[in-house]
């Protein structure tokens, strides 16, 4: 059996899957099973996922109906589960890839410092770029040190030990599932291992999940942040639950200016979601007034989330500099 199951979700990647596929199997680290999860993909990625399960062994190929990633993501962990005795999870992205070393570096990182988990840097690219350096930095942090200062949420570019999934799914159907569990994968450990350098590329492109126009489901990620804050706002470190706040408030911001931008919902759909959004940055802004005061941030969500008591504030303002410049 092997050590560790990688697992990549396939669908509608026809013109990255190559190169995605061929940097898992240029790996240094040989003792892995890579299992191919085809999504119900509309073009010929079923088809090339067969030609490299033909010619490699250690490949398995999953056709499913469509589901979307996390439920792609969980079919793979569960056919590990039940036909694999791999110690160990990976997750890559079809139209991302990893450096040669990815897998041997983070597998040496959980042994050496008997972590449960190990993560690596990443690297967002378009394809154009040249690939950053790499060294073999190892640094053993405490959750709280991770969830700081080596935030990622993101399944990929991490080595899991299996036993993290025994209880633990991705949501199904739902836009941002990382979100969803990543704080659950890490504050249960005493300690994980960050491989400082970016082993995992990210392939931002147009038309992906993330870049894409927005629409209500993405509202998902907000659902999951909301579900989040019961733990942080009780979590014992102080430093972590601000952190925790202040990355929620940076979201609502960032949906406040998507939604703005969207042309895939009506003007009247624009004005709901806008004031949804704003009601929870309110709620938000005004449970952290002191914290967001005291670091000068204050005024800046407040006029997001109250664009119309910000004019008339900055207006009056104006008048009143006006006034006592003239006197």
């Amino acid at each position: 059996m092997s050590l560790i199951s990688v697992i990549v979700p396939v669908y509608k990647v026809e013109p990255y899957i190559h190169r995605s596929v061929d940097s898992i199997l240029n790996q240094t680290f040989k003792d892995f099973e890579l299992i191919l999860v085809d999504d119900g993909s509309p073009d010929t990625c079923g088809s090339i996922c067969d030609d490299y399960a033909e010619k490699y062994e250690f490949i398995q190929v999953i056709h499913r109906e469509n589901g979307g990633l996390s439920a792609a993501r969980n079919t793979g962990i569960d056919w590990v589960f039940q036909n694999s005795q791999s110690e160990y999870f990976c997750f890559i992205d079809s139209d991302d890839w990893v450096h040669p070393k990815h897998l041997e570096l983070l597998y040496k990182g959980i042994v050496q410092y008997d972590a449960n988990i190990s993560q690596c840097l990443f690297f967002e690219t378009d394809g154009t770029k040249d690939l950053p350096s790499v060294d073999e930095e190892m640094i053993p942090v405490s959750p709280d040190e991770a969830y700081l200062n080596y935030y990622n949420p993101h399944a990929w570019s991490k080595l899991y030990r299996r036993h993290c999934f025994e209880k633990l799914r991705y949501p199904d159907g739902k836009l941002f599932e990382d979100i969803a569990i990543w704080y659950k994968l890490l504050f249960p450990e005493e300690k994980i291992v960050i491989v400082n350098s970016p082993l995992y590329y990210y392939y931002f492109r147009e038309g992906s999940i993330v870049n894409s126009n927005w629409t209500p489901a993405h509202l998902d990620q907000v659902f999951f942040w909301e579900e989040q804050m019961g733990f942080f706002d009780s979590y014992e470190n102080r430093q972590v639950s601000k952190a925790a706040n202040k990355r929620f408030l940076w979201v609502l911001s960032n949906h406040l200016n998507e939604i703005g931008k969207s042309s895939r919902i009506t003007e009247k759909q624009k004005k709901f979601y806008l004031n949804t959004v704003r009601s929870k940055m309110n709620a938000l802004i005004n449970k952290n007034k002191a914290d967001l005061k005291s670091e000068g941030v204050y005024r800046w969500y407040y006029d997001q989330a109250n664009p119309r008591k910000a004019w008339c504030y900055w207006k009056l303002k104006g008048i009143l500099n006006k006034f006592r410049r003239t006197k």
